[in-house]
């Protein structure tokens, strides 16, 4: 039953040095009415908290007390159907605020967004792409984000040990080719976050380590700062580190016929991007409250961007694996590079679900945590898929999706990749320093180097001939063992 109250409120948004402060200013609304507004199940908390005035007393409301209520941003708005007498528009206070005014009518229950003209729009999806990026960061450093079973398909494979190598340890090496560069390593600074302040100190202490260990670096999605050009120093890395390889990154379902060509020649003009990675993170989309899909015909597109565009083009996949089907696809388009973005690493279902204070869609993004192919199993169809022949242009596979060590990356590149795209845990350390992120990758390189060693490959290509399903021996030991119960064809 609708609840009948009326009156306004103004939702003051201030920046502050690391977070947006939001103050909701009321002027006939009172405590009680408030409280009743608090308990809207369609609102989404801030993860800064939120600082709320009844009359003359300011409050913060920590984020530990918004979690057990609803308080928030309602993020619905683009999707919901506005009642008669409700209206929310955004307009400038002054350069350090901004406000949000909003009118009630009557009847709780029909609470909905309103935009009044498109500036206001623009102005209001630009605050929530904020908060967004803020909830992602405070997410998956606080929580676990990961799927539940952790299952790449790598647990699956071993490597043969030789006990003598003819190889010296310094001869292990571990260099790659990739869209036609030689790096140090297979390992790779796969795209992550971006869109904010913080974006920026996370994107350059992952840029320096990359850089220092001569390896490609992505960045996170750049669509933010192609709405609003403040936003393009967070990725504009090379004027700090000019030796970085660096991967632009757009997001394939934003992308409009019209002015997709457009959009990616700014997007890798911006950051003077070596290579530009479209991704596709159709789970995310769906299950996101802000998701949406922009185009229909995706593959016309992509031989759109890929006929119009000559720096080097890589589809990305986020968390649930690249098809086969796809792959093919793709190579007879002639996309340089693949992303296969498998399971059983950072779960984007999971965290968009997280970000929800209704109960039900956080349920929707938690059933989705192990959704999706297995990292292991994505690229042995990839690269079975892709082999290589006279018509077909060889494509450089990348692999990410759960890849915790060095031991991981081997087993991808015996299976096919080229570079080990890593993220969470390489996120978590540049919320450090970029010190934190160099140990880390350290960790990742020896890691690789003493199993190359103890594996007798002096090269990476030589890692597909020492791998096997299940453990070392395991098959021979069945055969033996089943022998020794009947060795002259009949039971001993």
């Amino acid at each position: 039953m609708a609840k009948n109250w009326g009156g306004s409120c103004e939702f003051y948004l201030k920046k502050a040095q690391n977070c947006v402060q939001i103050l909701c200013m009321f002027s006939t609304l009172n405590e009680t009415n408030f409280m009743r507004m608090s308990k809207l199940e369609r609102f989404i908390i801030p993860p800064q908290g939120m600082f709320v005035q009844f009359e003359n007393s300011l409050e913060k409301i920590p984020v530990e007390r918004l979690s057990k209520t609803s308080l928030g941003i309602l993020t619905s708005a683009t999707t919901s159907i506005p009642s008669k007498n409700t209206s929310i528009f955004l307009s400038e206070k002054n350069q350090e605020k901004m406000v949000l005014h909003v009118s009630l009518d009557s009847k709780l229950d029909d609470l909905a967004f309103y935009q009044i003209n498109q500036a206001d729009l623009l102005k209001y999806n630009d605050l929530l792409n904020r908060i967004r990026k803020s909830q992602h960061i405070e997410i998956c450093d606080k929580t676990d984000v990961e799927a539940t079973e952790r299952f790449t398909g790598f647990s699956k494979l071993s490597f043969v040990p030789k006990s003598i190598p003819s190889i010296k340890q310094n001869e292990v090496d571990t260099s790659t080719t990739w869209l036609g560069k030689k790096f140090d390593s297979p390992l790779m600074v796969t795209g992550m976050t971006g869109g904010i302040e913080e974006g920026q100190r996370i994107n350059e202490n992952l840029a320096e380590a990359a850089e220092r260990f001569n390896i490609p670096m992505g960045v996170g999605s750049q669509r933010m700062a192609l709405e609003n050009s403040n936003y393009e120093s967070i990725f504009q890395l090379k004027q700090k580190f000019p030796k970085l390889f660096l991967v632009g990154n757009l997001g394939l379902f934003h992308l409009k016929q019209e002015d997709a060509v457009p959009q990616c020649r700014k997007a890798i003009e911006m950051i003077e991007a070596d290579a530009l990675a479209l991704h596709v993170n159709l789970l995310q989309e769906a299950v996101q409250p802000e998701g949406a899909i922009e185009n229909e015909n995706f593959f016309d597109l992509l031989k759109k961007i890929r006929d119009e565009i000559k720096n080097p083009l890589i589809l990305k996949e986020v968390g649930v694996g690249l098809d086969a089907g796809t792959a093919l696809k793709l190579q007879e388009i002639g996309f340089d590079g693949i992303d296969i973005g498998g399971s059983g690493g950072t779960s984007w279902a999971h965290i968009e679900g997280a970000r929800h204070q209704q109960a039900s869609f956080r349920t929707i993004g938690e059933s989705f945590r192990d959704f999706g192919i297995p990292t292991a199993y994505s690229l042995a169809q990839v690269t079975a898929a892709l082999s290589p022949s006279p018509l077909t242009t060889k494509m450089s596979i990348s692999a990410t999706g759960g890849i915790r060590s060095g031991i991981d990356v081997a087993k991808a590149v015996a299976l096919g990749a080229s570079t080990c795209g890593i993220g969470l845990p390489l996120f978590r350390a540049a919320l450090k320093d970029s010190d934190h992120v160099g140990q880390q990758l350290s960790i990742y390189k020896k890691q690789l180097e003493i199993l190359m060693l103890c594996t007798d490959s002096k090269k990476l290509d030589s890692l597909s001939q020492k791998i096997v399903s299940g453990r070392p021996g395991e098959r021979f030991f069945d055969t033996f063992t089943q022998s020794l119960q009947n060795p002259n064809g009949r039971h001993k």
